[in-house]
C-alpha cells in the first residue's frame, strides 16, 4: 500500500501549490516577503497567486445559493464584524461558516438557498429569546435541539430592520458583553 508524503499531500491545497510555486522558482520577489505581510495582503496575495481561494466563493454561490442570498450572509458578517473583526467567513458545500486564524468558529452558521437565507444562532432555547423574535416577527423555522441553534429564515428588510436584535443575539451567542443576563434585561438596561 503506498501512503502519501507530507508534501504529496500538501500540493492539493492553496498553502501546498504556493510553496511548490516558490520552490520551482515561478513566483516573483514579492511574494518572499510573504510571511512579513499583514493577513489581508496574504488573503490577496494567495487569491491572486491561487484562484481556487476566490473561485470557493463564487462555487458556493452558484451551487447552492444566488448572488442575492449569498449577499445576505455578507450583510450578517457585517454585524458580526462589528464585535469580531477577526472573524472570516469560511465557504463550505453546506453552509457558510466563521474562522479565526483557519479554525471553525461556528457560533453562528449561514445557509444560502436559491430561494431563501437562513442563519442559524447556537444560543440554549429561551422563552425571552423566543418572545422577542415573535415580536419582531422574524420567521424562526424551529429551535434545532441537536446543535442549539435558533434556525432563522431572514430577507434583506429582518436584516436592515431588525439589526439590533440580530446584532444582540450574535453577541449573546459569540459570548461578548454577556453577563449572564437574558436578552429581555440587557434591552432594558
Amino acid at each position: 500500500m503506498l501512503r502519501k508524503t507530507a508534501s504529496e499531500g500538501l500540493a492539493h491545497s492553496p498553502f501546498g501549490r504556493l510553496v511548490h510555486e516558490i520552490l520551482a522558482g515561478r513566483i516573483s520577489e514579492q511574494t518572499v516577503g510573504l510571511a512579513q505581510a499583514g493577513r489581508e495582503e496574504r488573503r490577496l496575495l494567495l487569491e491572486e497567486l491561487c484562484p481556487a481561494a476566490e473561485a470557493q466563493r463564487g462555487a458556493h454561490g452558484e451551487n447552492r445559493g444566488t448572488k442575492e442570498t449569498v449577499a445576505l450572509a455578507d450583510e450578517m458578517f457585517e454585524l458580526v464584524k462589528s464585535f469580531a473583526p477577526e472573524l472570516e467567513l469560511k465557504y463550505n458545500k453546506f453552509y457558510i461558516g466563521l474562522a479565526k486564524d483557519g479554525q471553525p468558529n461556528n457560533f453562528v452558521v449561514f445557509r444560502a438557498k436559491k430561494n431563501s437565507f437562513r442563519a442559524e444562532i447556537r444560543l440554549p432555547s429561551s422563552p425571552d429569546i423566543d418572545h422577542e423574535l415573535d415580536a419582531a416577527g422574524i420567521d424562526v423555522m424551529d429551535y434545532d435541539t441537536r446543535w442549539s441553534r435558533y434556525r432563522l429564515r431572514l430577507t434583506k428588510n429582518d436584516i436592515k430592520n431588525h439589526s439590533d436584535l440580530l446584532l444582540r443575539l450574535l453577541k449573546l451567542s459569540y459570548g461578548v458583553g454577556v453577563d449572564g443576563a437574558t436578552i429581555a434585561a440587557q434591552a432594558k438596561a
